[in-house]
């Protein structure tokens, strides 16, 4: 009824859904530190591109005096990074043909999805801070609203953009394989 390679792909999964409940379960309700392998990098990535410096605090995160703004546990883009992880490691898996392939694959979406994260969330900062006063103003709408709506566009956008470039990239791949 079920062929083999369905049973190691379902096992694969099942190893994705494991990683990602555990760090889900490690990470809840985490602070700036011990989200910092997520906050940091976003830091140092708005200060190179704003050419603002931030003062470290571990029980804040990172301030930005010249922009006013914190960097903190809630702008990780842990979340993100947790539903990049499945979507890319699911399209990995279902186009691998080995146990050791999907593995691998797993640990590459990983690793992979954390850079993703990183430039995604930071690109969602950046654009707050030069569109969340124009866009409040435009609509009327608070502030905070304004700051949830760009963060959504952002990363939804980027979300179903590297999506359809990473399957892109998996089926130029297999067809590549099938032709040498």
């Amino acid at each position: 009824m079920f062929s083999t390679t369905k049973y190691y792909k379902v096992f694969l999964f099942t190893i994705v859904i494991g990683i990602y409940i555990l760090l889900k379960l490690i990470f809840a309700g985490a602070d700036s530190d011990a989200l910092n392998f997520l906050v940091l990098p976003t830091s140092k990535l708005i200060a190179l591109w704003t050419g603002q410096s931030y003062v470290p605090s571990l029980e804040s995160g990172y301030y930005f005096e010249g922009l006013g703004i914190v960097i903190n546990n809630s702008c990780s883009g842990f979340n993100l990074w947790m539903i990049a992880f499945v979507a890319l490691s699911y399209g990995i898996i279902s186009k691998t043909s080995t146990f050791k392939n999907g593995l691998l694959g797993i640990a590459l979406s990983l690793t992979i999805t954390y850079l993703f994260t990183i430039v995604v969330n930071s690109f969602r900062i950046y654009s707050n801070l030069y569109f969340q006063d124009i866009l409040s103003s435009l609509l009327n709408i608070q502030k905070s609203h304004a700051h949830e709506a760009i963060g959504v566009l952002v990363n939804l956008t980027f979300l179903i953009t590297g999506y359809l470039l990473a399957e892109h990239l998996l089926n130029k791949k297999l067809t590549n394989e099938k032709i040498t």
